[in-house]
């Protein structure tokens, strides 16, 4: 069921969800931990969140806790995704299935940007058309580079078939400046 034209292909369709049918929601409390110790570290304290990417929706739930009157929303472009959101339903968050850059009209406090990066054909577009949509842009990307994944390939070929990875990463590849020219 591979589609080898169009990456986001998988997530408009059951691909994504067939291969990964928690949509690793397990991960949720500890990434919304990370975004909290960043956020206190940095004395943040957002009226307004946004999630790009949200997935089933865990990151925004577990984060609610901790921002009861902040403005919380999430957008996945995948519709399976939405299969999770209704379980969150009494928390006060809007989710939405669609493309972000279409569908917002809002500019949010804090934008998270957890594990979506890597799946992008094009990041670096996408980051320029998204830094007017917050203040402040939080990341997960996931460093899959290393010497032992090139040499073995396979652990890199894996992330591609189970979860959709097409871009790879370093630290120092993930927080290099790029210059666009056009």
């Amino acid at each position: 069921m591979e589609n080898t034209t169009d990456p986001s292909k998988r997530y408009l369709s059951s691909e994504y969800l067939e291969k990964n049918p928690s949509w690793d929601i397990d991960d949720s409390p500890w990434k919304a931990d990370q975004v909290m110790q960043i956020l206190s570290d940095n004395s943040i304290q957002p009226r307004s969140i946004v999630e790009v990417g949200c997935g089933a929706g865990g990151v925004l739930a577990s984060l609610r806790a901790k921002n009861p009157s902040a403005l919380m929303v999430g957008y996945d472009i995948a519709p399976a995704a939405s299969t999770f959101w209704p379980q969150h339903a009494a928390m006060n968050i809007d989710y939405y299935v669609g493309d972000f850059l279409v569908l917002n009209r809002l500019r949010y406090d804090v934008v998270l940007l957890l594990d979506v990066i890597e799946h992008l054909t094009d990041p670096y577009i996408f980051l320029v058309k998204l830094r007017e949509q917050g203040g402040l842009f939080v990341f997960h990307i996931p460093l899959d580079l290393s010497s032992f994944s090139v040499l073995r390939e396979t652990p890199l070929l894996h992330v591609r078939d189970k979860v959709g990875h097409i871009h790879y990463f370093t630290k120092g590849l993930a927080l290099a400046p790029r210059v666009l020219r056009i």
